[in-house]
């Protein structure tokens, strides 16, 4: 954070101020399920938030995989690269 501004301004710069995606239909969205584990949760039964990070990074791996031609991925043609990764925190789950 730089030096001598408060959170909520920081906040309301990178995030309330951003760029927002523009909306897309359900036909363009790609969904993978997961199945939440002890190991995923606290003695209440909350998810662990940097869990969501890590399961974002496993969609994504999955997307390529099913929806990427595996002969362009394995031709060393193209290279992906994850510019932004960003989790909001909403609600306990």
């Amino acid at each position: 954070m730089p030096t001598g501004q408060s959170i909520a301004t920081v906040v309301n710069h990178y995030l309330r101020n951003a760029e927002l995606p523009k909306a897309i239909s359900a036909q363009q969205t790609f969904q993978h399920a997961f199945d939440v584990y002890l190991k995923d949760s606290n003695a209440y039964a909350n998810t662990y938030f940097a869990r969501y990070f890590e399961w974002q990074g496993v969609v994504r791996e999955r997307w390529f995989h099913e929806c990427i031609d595996a002969e362009l991925l394995m031709s060393g043609r193209v290279i992906f690269v994850t510019k932004l990764a960003h989790q909001e925190f909403v609600e306990e789950t």
